[in-house]
């Protein structure tokens, strides 16, 4: 389905993508990558969809679930803008080719998908397969313990003023990252 007309409301690409077309460096006019050269353009794709996914990754602003905020992950897709993401489109799975630290595979976990992804980076996979570890109920159980003891520790530590020392738990789960 071919469609000219992809730009915003007034159907210039600019207020599409919020880049000018061209960019003057001195005397010298140089195409922005992903730019199409002046001429006739031959365009497919379904622009409602493309419309709300540019909603979606204009998202900003906080947010308080404890599913997000787990690593600083550089150039990370903002949890909202993952959201719309699945909702405009819809499956049972969701494959993610650049997964980085993981926050589509958690939003997709989150709606109930089968979630499958992959990075060159092996920090990225580390990350997003910590994030999307589902723990079992004896598993939450002893996380649940150990936090207690931790937070035990540490006030009485506070309360004490004694040096601050690593809790025995801690220590036992300093490797986490490593594969079993």
């Amino acid at each position: 389905m071919a469609n000219n007309n992809i730009g915003g409301a007034s159907g210039d690409i600019n207020d599409l993508a919020g880049l000018p077309k061209r960019v003057n460096l001195g005397q010298n006019k140089k195409r922005l990558s992903g730019q199409v050269s002046a001429g006739h353009a031959h365009i497919e794709g379904d622009m409602a969809l493309g419309k709300r996914c540019i909603t979606a990754l204009r998202s900003s602003g906080e947010f308080s679930r404890a599913t997000q905020g787990f690593h600083a992950y550089p150039a990370r897709l903002h949890p909202e803008a993952a959201r719309l993401l699945l909702e405009a489109l819809p499956g049972e799975s969701l494959g993610d080719p650049f997964c980085g630290g993981g926050t589509l595979l958690v939003e997709g976990l989150i709606a109930g998908r089968r979630v499958y992804g992959s990075d060159l980076n092996p920090i990225a996979t580390l990350v997003s397969t910590a994030r999307t570890a589902l723990l079992s109920p004896a598993q939450l159980d002893l996380l649940a313990e150990t936090c207690k003891s931790v937070a035990e520790t540490a006030k009485k530590t506070c309360a004490e003023k004694k040096p601050i020392h690593l809790h025995a738990a801690i220590l036992k789960y300093k490797s986490w990252y490593k594969t079993n």
